[in-house]
């Protein structure tokens, strides 16, 4: 064997196994030994029962070989030993055969026991030697059969096939096995040239020829002049029979041959004759049957017409491999090539017959017949050569089809299997392939370092190029890595890939495509780096060298948002978007339109599409509603974004009591209001949709008014004849609203003055919105309230001379507010508001008014805000309707007031077990009264008792404070309550008032919002 086909054996290893071990008292290890195969599966489970079968033979097991799982017995070190187990297993596992396994410990996953190594699971069977012709040193020519049968068989044949055919691994072992009980190779049976007739060669079966005395035999002379000069004939002539043989006209023979068996009925044709006649028909027939593909009677007459089947006619070897592969009968074809390799003498034959089988046969049976021919073949440098380049591109298509299939193992074990020869022959083809595996097994820095072999290797043109744009793809590829070392080595890495592009084609689509990416790469780098303007410039180039689709848009679309262009960056987020709803463009069209304030378009599109956008446009409308205040909002858009906010929207019920004292002559404009108990109940649904329902049990007292008072339609003479309405007991408010917090919030509320007054309770309430700015908000309500400064005002009173009760004045109108911040610090608010007052026999009344705030807002630890700045109010009132006289109305309405004065407000942190709220305010006011109109609704007689009051005007110092808390005492349970403190030079007023709030579910801290502001603003 030469040098080079131990490489090829070498290479061929890893492909069809070891080679035979010796066998050592226990398995070693690693080593090679033969074993019984019985079944295969894709899991153990299913081998586990057949197993179980095998208990007490010698180390029946389930190995585990890759991903499939095989059912084996013994480590035998004699093929013979392996063969004679599988025939004695056959009956019950009708695959079995022999085969080398190596013993792996680490590959068995079951086992059913051992037996010690030398056990056997039969006994050896005799064996009938098989009896080879000798062949002669000098040229002679065996004795012909004149029968058309073949020779019976002198040995055994191998056990039939079954219907299932075994797989080509299982075949090859099944001819090892029977290898011994093969007939004799055809060749070893010289046919050619057939003897000339003789008399002592037998009859032909088909008719019996008479007896007839053997000649006694000739003399080497009579031999030799017998061979120079024919004998004379004793029968017909037969040269037109062998002209007609010759000219393959075997019709005509036949015919002939008859004709003359009639006429010479003591005549036998020659038995040569016959013979070379029927070996040339039957020749005839296999070359048809090859020629037509008719692949059943090509393996009929290989049985029928075995002596033709040799090495001479080595095409009907092909013919009838080929025949058997098509029928499914692998064993057969193995055994065919087999018979060729190495035997037959011609190695064109045998490198022909490799290229043949190669395309039928697996990579193992494959690799076992390439392994007879560099063992027992003849091959001069030409022929070597040949059978190199034979089992190259048998390797490389082995690796195209594990590659094409993705089986990554098989592929790692031929490449490893045979580095050496492709690297020894500089076949840039391989190392291309090579790297393009590993490049889609994404071992970039291999598949580089494959290319750069392939383009050492001076491939050829089409070659290189591919290998070029492969090597940039590995560096591109390397450069994307997250890893810390190709983060580092990133820059880098897209140099070199460029510089790789820059020395193959420009013109090549793949390249084009590749620097597209690369500079778009560097687009997203320069991006994530801030370096916007150098960004923008690596697009335009990737777009110019045919980047496109929705990265580049994408990128186009946030670089105008880092430009500060919102309106072009919103709508080609919201075309990406339409396009294909994803994260990346939903925060996009969050972002530029947040920014821009479009926040009402924003919450359309996040509804009408969806999706993503709708998750993502969540937290920023929660956190913008957090910081307005409008929790329940805030909660419902992206609940768990603030932990505080856990149940914020629970149903909660409140119970209360308030207490308020207003100054003033008792009888007439003093009031004292108590409203216990007050209770309150609140549901939201739909996320940020809340009802609440408050009932107040109302008290009033005005103190008692003196005889004689001037109150009601008060004549020139008289005494009461009614009690006068001082007080009010068991009188019962309630009122009934509904909000929806958001970007727009709405709101409405109706409800009806106290009950059981000398005046019928009045439906009041309200109806408004608040808009959130940028900056800021703005809102418009249209009210009806009652005036709540005394009891005529708020409930109404009976005329104690007897005329008409009168009073229960409501204030109905509509105001504009609004607060925007002009800086950071500093923010400015106002209202503007224009009514009309109405009761029952009290005149008509209009008012107005405006107020307007400055405020410095300041960061104090603790606190959520404080703020301090100047205010400036402004109210004026047609009439002065103060009095208490029939058509007067009993509440204060100025001709003018001016009040300008310094108000604090402050807020405690949000989210603590504790908030407080305050506001503080301290000024300077100026007010004039009108005069005052004894009865403005005319129609009773004039008292000079009762004059019309003088125009008054007065001025001074105003102060007042409101303190409102509420603590949290458990998750569920709230306290709270709230001090009001106001004076003035003519009055004070004061109020107080305490709740305890329940919530249905446990909250994690208190809000502001929890601060009962509605609870004062139901006193005043």
């Amino acid at each position: 064997m030469n040098s080079r086909d131990g490489i090829l054996i070498l290479a061929l290893v890893g492909l069809a196994g070891a080679p035979d071990a010796s066998w050592s008292a226990q398995p070693v290890a690693g080593k090679d030994y033969y074993s019984v195969q019985l079944l295969s599966g894709k899991s153990a489970a299913a081998l586990q029962n057949s197993l179980a079968q095998l208990a007490g033979q010698p180390y029946a097991r389930i190995d585990k070989r890759g991903a499939v799982y095989i059912l084996r017995v013994g480590f035998w070190e004699s093929r013979e030993e392996a063969v004679q187990a599988a025939q004695a297993l056959l009956p019950s596992f009708r695959n079995a055969y022999a085969r080398i396994a190596s013993y792996r410990p680490d590959a068995i996953v079951a086992s059913a026991g051992e037996q010690p190594p030398g056990a056997s699971l039969a006994p050896p069977p005799s064996r009938a030697a098989v009896q080879r012709p000798r062949i002669a040193a000098r040229t002679v020519e065996p004795p012909l059969r004149t029968s058309p049968e073949p020779p019976p068989a002198t040995a055994p044949l191998p056990p039939p096939v079954t219907d299932s055919a075994p797989s080509q691994a299982q075949v090859l072992n099944l001819r090892r096995e029977a290898q011994s009980n093969l007939l004799p190779d055809p060749e070893l049976h010289g046919i050619y040239p057939l003897p000339p007739p003789s008399e002592s060669a037998p009859p032909p079966r088909e008719a019996a020829a008479p007896q007839v005395k053997a000649a006694p035999s000739p003399t080497p002379r009579e031999r030799q002049r017998s061979r120079a000069q024919p004998s004379p004939p004793r029968g017909p002539n037969e040269v037109p029979l062998w002209n007609l043989l010759r000219e393959e006209r075997y019709a005509e023979l036949e015919a002939e041959v008859s004709r003359l068996r009639e006429a010479y009925p003591l005549w036998n044709p020659p038995t040569r004759l016959l013979a070379l006649k029927r070996d040339a028909e039957a020749r005839l027939q296999i070359t048809e049957a090859v020629d037509t593909k008719d692949w059943n009677k090509v393996v009929a007459l290989g049985e029928q017409y075995r002596e033709q089947f040799s090495c001479n006619q080595i095409q009907f070897l092909w013919g009838l491999a080929e025949a058997h592969y098509a029928l499914g009968q692998t064993a057969q074809a193995i055994a065919v090539y087999e018979r060729i390799i190495p035997a037959c003498p011609k190695t064109a034959d045998r490198i022909t017959t490799l290229q043949k089988a190669g395309n039928l046969l697996t990579a193992e049976v494959f690799a076992e017949l390439v392994q007879r021919e560099a063992r027992g073949g003849q091959r001069d440098a030409a022929q070597q050569s040949q059978f190199d380049k034979i089992v190259y591109e048998f390797q490389l298509r082995e690796l195209l089809q594990a590659i094409a299939i993705k089986d990554r193992p098989r592929v790692t074990a031929i490449l490893e299997t045979i580095e050496r020869m492709p690297k020894a022959q500089r076949d840039a083809r391989y190392a291309t392939m090579a790297s393009w595996f590993y490049i889609d097994a994404e071992q970039d820095e291999t598949a580089a370092a494959w290319f750069e072999t392939a383009l050492n290797w001076k491939p050829a043109s089409e070659e290189s190029e591919d290998a070029r744009y492969g090597l940039a793809l590995a560096k591109f590829r390397l450069s994307r890595r997250s890893d810390a070392e190709s983060v580092k080595l990133r820059v880098k890495r897209l140099d070199e890939a460029e510089a790789v592009l820059a020395r193959a084609n420009p013109e090549d689509a793949r390249n084009r495509a590749l620097l597209s990416e690369i500079l778009f790469a560097r687009t997203v780098d320069a991006f994530g780096g801030k370096d916007y303007d150098q960004s923008l410039a690596y697009l335009e180039q990737s777009k110019a060298q045919g980047k496109s689709g929705r990265d580049v848009a994408m990128m186009q679309a946030w670089l105008h948002y880092q430009a500060g262009e919102d309106a072009q960056a919103g709508e080609e987020f919201i075309d990406l978007y339409r396009a294909q709803p994803e994260r990346d463009s939903a925060q996009g069209i969050v972002f530029s339109l947040a920014r821009s304030g479009r926040w009402d378009e924003l919450a359309g599109l996040a509804e009408s599409l969806g999706g993503p956008l709708k998750e993502e446009a969540g937290p920023p409308f929660s956190q913008r509603f957090y910081f307005r205040k409008l929790f329940v909002a805030s909660d419902a858009a992206a609940p768990g974004e603030f932990a505080e906010l856990d149940n914020i929207a629970a149903p909660n019920i409140t119970l209360g009591a308030m207490l308020r004292d207003k100054a003033g002559i008792d009888g007439t404009s003093r009031l004292r209001v108590l409203k216990a108990p007050a209770l309150e109940g609140a549901v939201v649904f739909n996320g940020s949709h809340e009802v609440r329902l408050q009932v107040d049990r109302v008290f009033l007292d005005s103190g008692d008014l003196p005889p004689g008072a001037a109150v009601g339609s008060f004549p020139v003479a008289g005494a009461y004849v009614a009690v006068p309405t001082t007080r009010l007991a068991n009188g019962l408010e309630p009122y009934l609203s509904y909000q929806h917090q958001g970007t727009l919030t709405t709101y409405a509320g109706i409800g009806m003055t106290p009950s059981g007054a000398a005046v019928s309770s009045a439906p009041v309430g309200n109806l408004g919105f608040t808009r959130q700015s940028e900056g800021g908000n703005w809102g418009a309500e249209l009210f009806s309230q009652p005036v709540r400064e005394s009891i005529l005002s708020y409930t109404g009173m009976v005329d104690p001379y007897g005329g008409p009760n009168w009073g229960r004045v409501r204030r109905t109108g509509g105001l504009i507010r609004g607060y925007t911040a002009i800086s950071e610090n500093w923010g400015v608010s106002g209202r503007l508001r224009a009514m009309s007052m109405k009761g029952q026999n009290v005149a008509n009344n209009r008012g107005k008014g405006i107020s307007l705030s400055l405020a410095r807002n300041l960061t104090l630890p603790g606190f959520d805000y404080v703020s301090v700045g100047p205010d400036l109010s402004f109210d004026t009132y047609d009439k002065n309707l103060s009095g208490f006289t029939i058509g007067n109305g009993g509440y204060f309405s100025p001709r003018r007031l001016i009040s300008l004065g310094f108000t604090a407000n402050l807020q405690t942190a949000e989210a603590r077990r504790y908030s407080v709220k305050g506001n503080f305010s301290l000024g300077y006011f100026d007010k004039r009264e009108a005069e005052s109109t004894c009865f403005p609704l005319g129609g009773l007689p004039l008292n000079p008792a009762c004059p019309n009051a003088a125009a008054s005007h007065a001025s001074g110092l105003y102060y007042s404070g409101q303190l409102l808390g509420v603590w949290r005492y458990t998750n569920e349970l709230q306290l709270g309550g709230g001090l009001i403190y106001g004076r003035n030079p003519q009055y004070n007023d004061k109020s107080v008032a305490i709740f305890m709030r329940y919530s249905f579910y446990p909250r994690p801290g208190v809000m502001s919002s929890d601060i009962p502001d509605g609870m004062f603003q139901r006193l005043y």
